[in-house]
């Protein structure tokens, strides 16, 4: 899968960081699936876990275990409803029931709190705050924020966690890195699920030769 990468210089408050002088900021995008992401060059790029990750990012601080991930799953079960109603499908379908599935992987998950009606890109978004144990590795209890949105028959899910001691001091990070990840805008309205109200249209009339040629469509 063929990444693309451009590095370019921004305020390292932008990513919650205390620092006094600028920082470098990668640029991300996955041609594959169009989703882009930006965040701090200090933050090292590591090996997927999931087979539908596109992105894991890991931030510097011992002990810390702060780490990004940007999760992209085909799901086209609801591409024939109109654009209209993905706030309804988001609702429905992209909320408690599935945050239960994607922390599956996890121990022990504690939900703090799942909000509807948020944003990620150009979609529809559930947030969910919770708690787990790592399931790899050394045992640690982490915290984490995470953004789940359908749009353009692909679930995307972006999850920011660290060790819950020090969630607080990665916060504003974690929150930066979620408002950079942006998806491809559909322009092709038929893709994403909307279509033109062809009931409302006026009745056009094509005369014929004679009245009783006229036909109407």
């Amino acid at each position: 899968m063929f990444k693309s990468i451009i590095r370019f210089s921004l305020c390292a408050f932008a990513f919650g960081l205390a620092a006094p002088a600028s920082a470098e900021v990668f640029y991300w995008q996955d041609h594959e699936t169009g989703v882009s992401a930006s965040f701090p060059d200090r933050w090292d790029f590591v090996t997927n876990t999931d087979p539908n990750d596109v992105l894991t990012v890991y931030a510097p601080g011992e002990g810390h275990m702060a780490s990004c991930r940007v999760n992209a799953k085909e799901d086209a079960r609801y591409a024939i409803y109109p654009r209209h109603y993905a706030g309804q499908i988001q609702r429905l379908y992209v909320s408690d029931e599935m945050w239960e599935r994607f922390y599956a992987y996890a121990d022990n998950p504690v939900f703090h709190s799942r909000e509807d009606d948020k944003g990620l890109s150009h979609g529809f978004a559930s947030m969910a705050h919770v708690s787990f144990e790592t399931v790899d590795g050394p045992k640690a209890l982490k915290r984490a924020v995470a953004f789940a949105s359908l749009y353009g028959n692909t679930l995307y899910t972006v999850e920011c966690s660290s060790e819950a001691s020090v969630f607080h001091l990665w916060q504003g990070a974690f929150m930066s890195f979620i408002k950079s990840v942006d998806f491809k805008k559909h322009t092709n309205h038929a893709l994403s699920g909307y279509y033109r109200d062809f009931l409302q249209d006026r009745v056009l009339k094509v005369r014929g030769q004679t009245v009783l040629d006229d036909t109407y469509h």
